[in-house]
């Protein structure tokens, strides 16, 4: 109860539950039948108001004061107000965040003809169920129900290290507020079945289970959760924009000959793991369909030519449209160094060049409407 409501509440609340129970009358002993179920009963009322009280968090107009629910609001507001043709939702981690600029998307799918609302819902160091629970506050903060002639198109990121580590970020996120909010019930299922299926790299050398049930116990009892929740007004609003950190780190940029190489080539050699298509893809489906009309995977290109090279695989393993960075003249004109921030992400100016290139091949694969 503590970590619930920090140390003077809880004092105070113990108290009265003293006061409380000294004041009952005495009972007779309960004894035959009524008294074997008595402690089940207990605890099956203490566990349907545990499960009330989260409900109830859950549902409520609060959140954690950090950037993925800055996302959070973001994304829903956004929802609430689309009402264009089509609405693009823009999956991702840091490459995404990094990568896609939205305001530029719309205006480069505009010069083509199609009216958009872009909505991109990124956060660095994010990994697959975390996004899968930011994309479902943010509709279940979006009351607006969708328009049967708009065109909805769910677009997702393909990347090798996410998505060969199904909790990537786990072991390093561990009892951190964030790592608490994500962790639900339904979210920790998922990812269990996910960690052990062939393919899958884990955390904590395999000794995983236990770390991620205390996670999911304090996430369902609700522990700490006054503490690291706020009124969602005083979470801020992240945005759809790309800019430039104030300092950007130094790294020695080798060119983009290797990833180029890796883009002309024949076959790529990737082992595409198997609970992408068991388990993130079904569910976001699930969480999509009642506004989905098409899934398209894309990639953000880097200078590492391996993760070119695991797009390309995982483009050729699914049946959805897929857009993975080969096009020549786009590393073509990422090959210098202001492109990039580091080796892995864009810079603004790298995200310049990318962003017009993916709205143009989205706009090739016929998934939008005029």
């Amino acid at each position: 109860m503590q970590h619930l409501l920090g140390s003077t509440p809880t004092l105070l609340v113990a108290a009265l539950l003293l006061v409380v129970v000294a004041s009952l009358p005495s009972l007779p002993a309960l004894t035959g039948p009524i008294a074997r179920w008595r402690v089940p009963c207990l605890m099956s009322v203490g566990l349907g108001a545990i499960f009330l009280i989260g409900l109830g968090l859950r549902h409520s107009p609060a959140l954690p004061d950090m950037l993925v629910y800055r996302v959070v609001r973001y994304a829903a507001a956004e929802l609430e107000q689309a009402t264009e043709p089509n609405v693009i939702v823009i999956d991702g981690g840091s490459y995404v965040l990094n990568g896609v600029d939205t305001e530029l998307f719309e205006a480069s799918l505009k010069e083509l003809g199609y009216r958009t609302r872009a909505i991109r819902i990124a956060s660095g160091a994010a990994n697959h169920f975390e996004r899968y629970d930011m994309q479902k506050r943010a509709l279940m903060r979006a009351k607006r129900k969708p328009d049967p002639n708009q065109r909805w198109v769910y677009m997702t990121e393909v990347q090798r290290d996410y998505d060969a580590q199904p909790m990537a970020q786990f072991e390093r996120n561990q009892d951190t507020y964030r790592t608490y909010t994500y962790l639900t019930p339904e979210n920790a299922w998922f990812a269990a079945k996910a960690l052990s299926l062939p393919d899958s790299e884990v955390p904590f050398r395999g000794k995983w289970g236990w770390p991620l049930l205390r996670h999911t116990l304090i996430n369902a009892s609700s522990a700490g959760a006054l503490q690291r929740l706020v009124p969602e007004d005083a979470v801020g609003f992240h945005t759809g924009l790309v800019s430039d950190p104030p300092r950007r780190a130094k790294f020695k940029f080798r060119g983009m000959s290797k990833v180029q190489k890796a883009a002309r080539q024949k076959r790529a050699k990737a082992v595409v793991p198997k609970w992408l298509a068991k388990v993130r893809e079904p569910r976001s489906l699930r969480l999509w369909r009642p506004r989905l009309d098409e899934l398209v995977y894309f990639g953000i290109p880097t200078t590492e030519p391996e993760q070119l090279s695991y797009i390309r695989a995982f483009c050729k393993s699914t049946r959805q449209k897929c857009l993975a960075p080969t096009d020549k003249a786009l590393l073509e004109a990422l090959d210098e160094q202001r492109a990039w921030r580091n080796s892995t992400h864009l810079s603004r100016a790298g995200a310049t060049v990318y962003t017009r290139w993916l709205a143009a091949a989205l706009a090739e694969t016929g998934a939008l409407q005029k």
